[in-house]
């Protein structure tokens, strides 16, 4: 026979499977219906129970004779736990080859592996057969006092041997509920002790919710015979203990049922919604007897009823003064008394800009009905205040809106550019009595009826002298009266130059009108006092801008280059009266014109006697009258170059021995040619040969042999 294994052995294998199961995170015991708790523990997964919860009889196989002491794995070899056979043989060697069949029962039993083939068999026969903890128990524990192998006689009535577990039995107490001596009718022989009593409770009243688990006293205190079912029976005390509500005092249905469940007695389940007075919001959270103060049956469902405290303590409005309605929803919800709910926009006054912080009493300070809607109701006393501008006096209209917003009295929000006289400017800023000095009704909208004074007494330009026109915005803008923007340029006299910063009297010192727009006007003074060159004796043209700009009339501008004789060299910088001595009209443009002197004066060589041309530039530039720039060599004979070079006495005459006509030259007369008889020998044999200095030039032009 096979020996069965030890507990620690399937501890091992459950450990093992634990381990398993926690890196796969799957029970590794298959589908079970009983809690992990029943054996393990919250510690660790491996630490089981000092007292399993788990029953094995609850498996359908009870656990008896050496069953009771054998370790689990000697039959649960696979960590599931339901992979393993009820039969003996699942789990047994069959060392009978199956000659006596599969049904070990029939000759053993669990106490242990001996054959008590006849002892079963005897048992049967005699109307007891074995089973259960019968199986396993000693024959002395029910044959007691007989005489060995004597059992002939023994009763077979369950409480001739279990009267001492009856009398002892406390929950129930058998004794004293005077439970029937028919053991099996909460026992069953198969069981596999006297502790597994299968009384099934009546279906009348089946032990389900909170009852399950209590002690059997605590419903049969009298006895298990009439016990009543009706539930204050049991809960009486629960029923008078409870204050909140307080069953008694309301007077309460002891049908238990209507606000408990079988679960237990708390939390009731009593739904309110289901009553014609639904909670909601803050009732939600009250206690029942702040609104059953005094019972439970008849409480009035209007608010007043329980508000009235509010009601009355209420002085923002003050509820009574004001005899609102009590009908206490028109303002308020069931999330509080505080803050209401009332929408003054339904009133048709709704509260807008201050008017939503104002204490109630600041417009209803004689009561709530009739309350008047016209802003000068309440505003009187600010209509009547304000002086500027001054609202009595000025015939202000009453309808305050015009011209302020429920965000204040002040500022005023009176937009004058909805007036024919948007404010600009200084306007914008300045008071209102400055213009409506007389009223604010007819206020004139013409700048001179307000700015008169300003007229007045401005002096550059004097406008009553001038004549100005009244409308002001021709020279000024509602930024300021000064200065003013008159432009100048918008007439035919543009200002450019000195003029933009002179004085407007200094054009118009006899007025505005009709002023003369040539220089001469302005500048005859000017005129008149130039001496360089005389304007006057020189009769200059009145038109100044020939000569002058308007930066200033000195220097004048006139440019002598514009005309037929441009100014160069020292021209530029002589005076105009050197060459304009007579005058500037038909002023020659020959150079002998003004320097005849020159020419006259000139004797090396002496220009007239020479013959000389007139045009001067013929020999002199406007860099200076000398040294003149006659190129000698270029035109006639090279004298500063060649053998000629340094040989003459830088003296015309040299050469030139006829002073009336330098057309007439001497060669011969050189120290070089004055012997004829070496000039002719030097000569011989030259055709056209002369002893003449024309002779000389016609060969010799530039002086070389």
């Amino acid at each position: 026979m096979r020996r069965f294994l030890v507990i620690p052995a399937l501890i091992l294998l459950l450990i093992g499977s634990v381990i398993l199961s926690q890196s796969t995170v799957k029970n590794p015991h298959g589908q079970l219906k009983w809690d992990c708790q029943d054996c393990h523990t919250t510690d660790s997964w491996s630490q089981m129970r000092d007292s399993l919860a788990f029953d094995h009889a609850a498996t359908g196989f009870q656990l008896v004779g050496a069953h009771a002491s054998a370790q689990c794995i000697g039959c649960h070899k696979d960590p599931v736990f339901n992979h393993v056979g009820v039969n003996c043989i699942d789990c047994h060697a069959d060392h009978h080859a199956g000659q006596l069949g599969q049904d070990c029962q029939n000759c053993h039993t669990p106490r242990d592996w001996q054959n008590r083939r006849s002892t079963l068999e005897l048992h049967a026969a005699n109307g007891f057969p074995l089973t259960g903890a019968h199986a396993v128990a000693d024959c002395e524990s029910c044959h007691r006092g007989h005489v060995r192998q004597e059992y002939a006689g023994t009763p077979v009535d369950c409480y001739d041997c279990h009267a001492a577990d009856y009398a002892a039995t406390e929950e129930p107490n058998h004794v004293a509920a005077t439970f029937p001596l028919d053991c099996r009718t909460c026992h069953e022989a198969a069981s596999a002790s006297w502790h597994y009593a299968s009384y099934n409770h009546p279906a009348s009243f089946p032990l389900i919710g909170g009852h399950q688990g209590v002690a059997c006293i605590s419903c049969h205190p009298s006895g298990y015979t009439g016990t009543s079912s009706d539930c204050y029976t049991c809960h009486s005390a629960d029923f008078a203990s409870t204050s909140d509500p307080d069953h008694e005092t309301g007077g309460f249905t002891h049908d238990c049922t209507l606000c408990h469940t079988i679960n237990a007695w708390v939390p009731a389940e009593y739904d309110h919604n289901a009553t014609a007075f639904p909670l909601t919001g803050a009732h939600q959270q009250t206690a029942c007897v702040s609104c059953h103060a005094t019972q439970y049956a008849g409480t009035p469902t209007n608010c007043y009823a329980c508000h009235q405290t509010d009601y009355d303590q209420t002085t923002e409005p003050d509820h009574q003064f004001a005899q609102f309605d009590q009908n206490c929803t028109t303002c308020h919800t069931t999330s509080s008394w505080d803050p209401s709910s009332f929408d003054h926009a339904n009133t048709g006054f709704a509260l807008t800009g201050q008017h939503t912080t104002l204490i109630c009493s600041s417009c209803h300070s004689t009561g709530f009905t009739g309350t008047p809607a016209g802003c000068y109701d309440c505003h009187q006393s600010d209509f009547e205040s304000v002086t500027d501008p001054n609202h009595v006096t000025q015939g202000f209209s009453q309808n305050c809106t015009v011209c302020h917003t429920t965000n204040g009295w002040t500022p005023s929000s009176f937009n004058h550019a909805n007036t024919a006289f948007p404010l600009t400017g200084k306007h914008v800023d300045a008071s209102c009595t400055s213009c409506h000095t007389s009223g604010y009704a007819g206020t004139p909208t013409d700048c001179y009826s307000c700015h008169q004074s300003n007229f007045e007494s401005t002096g550059d330009p004097n406008h009553v002298q001038a004549n100005f026109s009244h409308t002001c915005t021709d020279c000024h803008t509602t930024s300021g009266w000064s200065p003013a923007n008159f432009s100048h340029s918008a007439t035919a006299f543009p200002l450019t130059g000195a003029h933009v910063s002179a004085t407007c009297v200094s054009c118009h010192a006899s007025g505005y009108i009709n002023t003369p727009a040539d220089c001469f006007s302005c500048h005859q003074t000017d005129f008149e006092s130039v001496t360089d060159p005389s304007h006057v004796t020189n009769n200059f043209d009145h038109n100044c801008t020939s000569c002058h700009s308007t930066t200033a009339w000195q220097p004048a501008t006139f440019d002598h280059n514009t005309t037929t004789f441009p100014l160069t060299g020292q021209h530029i910088t002589a005076a105009c009266i050197a060459c304009h001595a007579k005058s500037y009209s038909g002023t020659s443009s020959a150079c002998l014109a003004c320097h005849q002197s020159d020419y006259d004066g000139t004797s090396d060589p002496v220009h007239a006697a020479a013959g000389f041309p007139t045009t001067c530039q013929t020999c002199h530039t406007t860099s200076g009258w000398s040294p003149a720039n006659w190129d000698h060599d270029a035109q006639y004979f090279p004298i500063t170059t060649g053998t000629h070079s340094q040989v003459w006495n830088d003296d015309c005459t040299t050469c030139h021995v006829s002073p009336s006509s330098y057309a007439v030259f001497e060669c011969i007369l050189c120290h070089e040619h004055n012997n004829k008889n070496e000039v002719d020998a030097d000569h011989q044999g030259e055709n056209d040969y002369q002893y003449l200095s024309t002779a000389c030039y016609n060969c010799h032009p530039r002086g070389r042999n």
